[in-house]
């Protein structure tokens, strides 16, 4: 399935307003999630749609491929321009340019929240590809989707904020594709935290949970993406931890001898597990999804 949007009535929002899509979204715990199925595939150009992330009949992200030709009388020259581009009335996670924004390809299990780079520029790019006369001659060495290194991006995450209609701030993210040497965006599904001002990771379709204690020195991050857990902490840490299933069985122990830890769990069949830290007589208990 794809829509159709003309570049010329974009950014009006009357224009236009009729054609943004309405996805059934599911809800899951307080993160809500939105498949598009079939995909959005913007392989040409003017192509692309709308996304009401909230689906409260706002308009919050566009996402287009698009590109134009210029020809030059006195040189017999033309130029063509193709751009993989967001519009945006909310904020998305990226780079700041003398020209235009750089939205990030987070990877997914990355938490999105306030301190990340924010930028709130109109229009911002995926990926460009410029051409004289047919042949390529440039492309966008800012853009984090498709460069001069990057040949593509695959399942690779927007970060993104938004108002609700309460003036309350969301997290969230989309999860697209940039192939074909940047000629072609493909966008597959996205969420949002209902909670006002709350963390999202990219990719969990699961409510992200932050553990503090009042009465510790440090403070505790736990959240599994995929099949790994990981484990945030303010300050360097030699403190143990276990995992254990819901019928009380020991899996996993170890020590937490970083800030950022990352404990593999291929082996173990989906389901909610039990992960407790132990740190100076203390302990801290967190569920987790794999």
């Amino acid at each position: 399935m794809k829509k159709m949007i003309n570049i010329s009535r974009i950014i009006e929002y009357s224009k236009f307003s009729a054609i943004f899509i309405l996805f059934k979204p599911d809800a899951n715990a307080q993160v809500i999630y939105t498949d598009i199925d079939p995909d959005f595939i913007f392989d040409e150009s003017p192509e692309g749609s709308w996304l009401d992330i909230d689906n409260n009949g706002s308009l919050d992200f566009g996402l287009q491929n698009y590109s134009f030709t210029v020809y030059s009388f006195s040189l017999q020259e033309t130029y063509t321009f193709k751009f993989l581009q967001v519009f945006r009335y909310n904020s998305m996670n990226g780079l700041a340019g003398d020209e235009s924004n750089y939205p990030f390809a987070l990877y997914g299990g990355e938490i999105i929240n306030y301190e990340l780079n924010w930028q709130n520029s109109l229009i911002q790019l995926l990926a460009t590809n410029r051409y004289h006369s047919g042949i390529p001659f440039d492309n966008c060495s800012n853009c984090n989707w498709y460069n001069e290194s990057i040949i593509e991006t695959i399942d690779h995450y927007l970060g993104i904020r938004f108002i609700d209609f309460d003036s309350n701030l969301h997290y969230g993210w989309i999860r697209c594709d940039v192939i074909d040497s940047g000629r072609t965006l493909i966008v597959k599904d996205y969420a949002y935290e209902v909670e006002p001002d709350y963390p999202i990771v990219a990719g969990a379709t699961w409510h992200y949970t932050d553990i503090h204690d009042a009465f510790s020195s440090g403070s505790y991050s736990i959240y599994s993406w995929g099949k790994n857990v990981y484990i945030h902490s303010t300050e360097q840490t030699f403190n143990e931890f276990k995992i254990e299933n819901l019928t009380g069985e020991l899996i996993l122990t170890g020590i937490i001898n970083n800030q950022y830890q990352i404990v593999e769990l291929n082996h173990l069949p989906a389901g909610v597990y039990i992960v407790t830290i132990h740190n100076n007589f203390k302990q801290y208990t967190e569920k987790i999804i794999l």
